[in-house]
């Protein structure tokens, strides 16, 4: 009795192998959800990122190959560089064809496919001064005295467009006084949206020992072949750190920012040509979109 009951378990076990290869070998056809990623958003946009992020599709093609699509954890890489202000509508018929890669499945939309909508806005860049926040009275009467002095007053922030004009300034973290007895310390500022972001990205205090200062270049001109392509943005702003008389002496002209051409390439770094005695804190963009003039036409 009980060697048949070993017998019958393998029987149903070699039965339902039989019937997983049968299943995996055999053309079937699933409703799925893939999640998209938007990718080479112009770099004067931002993209407002929604929930659902996603686009209702059906795949037909061996119980394998759909099975073997699964555990990849598939996402639709939807390239949005021609993405424009405002609502753009990615239409379902279009994004099929970001799946292509995926060779032995053929996609199709179905009555529950919908339309993905994205919202972006406009990237913008503004000057706003930066207001010294104390933790305590006591801390503000002890930076007066000992002359505490920080490197920026002003702050140069980017981000939507929305978002910037309604910022005048940027606020300090509370300044302690155990910061401002460390003056290697680097304090933060307060910004409470995400989106924004500053530059620098921190107050530094000076220190009269070491003497470096930083300062801030905007829209300083990129250069490249105009005969070739056209760019964009085709200007950056940086902020530079050097010795205080040699940055104070540094002209916006003496900064030469240019990319390098390559082929078929979309987009390119910014690359800067600046005496080794500065050093580059950052620099916004980082990169610019290209076109080429024939394309444009």
């Amino acid at each position: 009795m009980r060697s048949n009951k070993w017998l019958q378990l393998i029987a149903l076990l070699i039965a339902m192998l039989l019937w997983v290869q049968q299943t995996l070998l055999k053309e079937q056809t699933a409703k799925v959800k893939i999640p998209i990623r938007i990718v080479n958003i112009p770099e004067n946009l931002f993209l407002f990122k929604s929930d659902n992020m996603k686009v209702s599709l059906k795949v037909k093609g061996l119980g394998i190959h759909i099975l073997n699509f699964w555990i990849t954890n598939p996402i639709l890489d939807y390239n949005g560089n021609n993405l424009k202000l405002g609502k753009n509508t990615l239409h379902s018929d279009s994004l099929i064809v970001f799946l292509e890669k995926y060779e032995n499945l053929v996609f199709s939309t179905t009555k529950e496919t919908k339309n993905v909508i994205v919202s972006t806005d406009l990237i913008v860049q503004k000057k706003v001064p930066i207001e010294i926040v104390y933790e305590t009275p006591e801390v503000e009467s002890y930076a007066i005295n000992e002359k505490i002095e920080y490197d920026d007053k002003i702050v140069l922030i980017s981000g939507p467009v929305q978002d910037i004009n309604n910022i005048n300034r940027i606020k300090t973290m509370p300044i302690t006084q155990k910061m401002l007895e460390n003056r290697n310390n680097k304090i933060k500022f307060e910004i409470k949206n995400d989106y924004i972001i500053s530059i620098p990205a921190q107050l530094s205090i000076s220190n009269d020992k070491i003497k470096m200062i930083t300062k801030t270049f905007t829209y300083i001109p990129i250069e490249y072949d105009h005969s070739r392509v056209t760019i964009f943005p085709n200007r950056v702003s940086l902020i530079i750190e050097g010795k205080k008389d040699s940055v104070e002496a540094l002209k916006q002209t003496d900064i030469k920012a240019f990319i390098e051409l390559k082929e078929n390439s979309s987009s390119s770094p910014i690359k800067f040509n600046l005496s080794k005695n500065y050093k580059i804190i950052d620099y916004t963009p980082q990169k610019v979109t290209i076109k080429k003039k024939e394309d444009i036409l």
